[in-house]
């Protein structure tokens, strides 16, 4: 069953639960933030789907119930190797956001 039949039958594919419990929680949640990123600029200039697919992510949490607001998008870090969080803006704000409670850790 594809996640998309799952949240017509008012479930979700990670989670089983119903979909409008998911929905509320959603809303009632701390800020989510989220990281779009490929590693190298060679991938963001070839990959150009990838990266829309990422950044639509943010109109699917919209559709699940979450307001704009709550949705942070971090794109500073295209082009940037995951090997470290040296030169990763976005992924040191993230970490940061995180650890001091300011955003949602899942």
């Amino acid at each position: 069953m594809t996640p998309d039949a799952l949240v017509q039958e008012g479930r979700t594919r990670d989670e089983h639960r119903p979909a409008s419990l998911l929905q509320a929680q959603c809303r009632a949640s701390a800020p989510r933030r989220l990281p779009v990123r490929q590693s190298t600029i060679k991938q963001v200039l070839t990959n150009t789907e990838s990266t829309l697919r990422q950044y639509d992510l943010r109109g699917r949490a919209i559709a699940f119930g979450w307001s704009s607001e709550q949705i942070i998008v971090i794109g500073i870090d295209q082009g940037h190797s995951g090997a470290s969080a040296a030169d990763r803006e976005g992924f040191q704000r993230l970490a940061a956001d995180v650890s001091m409670g300011k955003a949602a850790a899942s």
